[in-house]
């Protein structure tokens, strides 16, 4: 029987880890990890429940697993535009047209009818 099922203290072996400087991230590199995160255990949620034959299981997982990679390919191709890649370079790799590649992964296009 374990100690927590007798209700005894557990003793803790562990060593608290004291941090000399605050942890800060950026909301990019959060989105990125969290993202990878979420997509991996979505996928591997997919993956189990595909082995386990119940596939209706694994459809149900889809979407967290579309958004997990959504997070990643959107941080990607940002990193390849800062690195000087144009949107045809992405469209080519991506098996798109640039205009397209632009479309998905780039900012938000204005409007016509709104003045800056």
């Amino acid at each position: 029987m374990s100690r927590a099922a007798k209700n005894l203290p557990i003793k803790s072996t562990l060593t608290p880890q004291v941090h000399t400087r605050p942890v800060t991230k950026t909301t990019e590199e959060l989105a990125r990890v969290v993202g990878a995160r979420v997509g991996g255990m979505a996928y591997a949620t997919m993956a189990r429940r595909l082995d386990e034959g119940d596939p209706l299981g694994a459809v149900e997982a889809l979407p967290a697993a579309q958004a997990g990679l959504d997070v990643l390919a959107r941080q990607a191709v940002q990193q390849a535009r800062d690195a000087g890649a144009s949107w045809a370079d992405i469209g080519r790799v991506l098996g798109v047209t640039k205009q397209a590649a632009q479309q998905r992964y780039g900012p938000p296009a204005t409007p016509w009818n709104v003045v800056p």
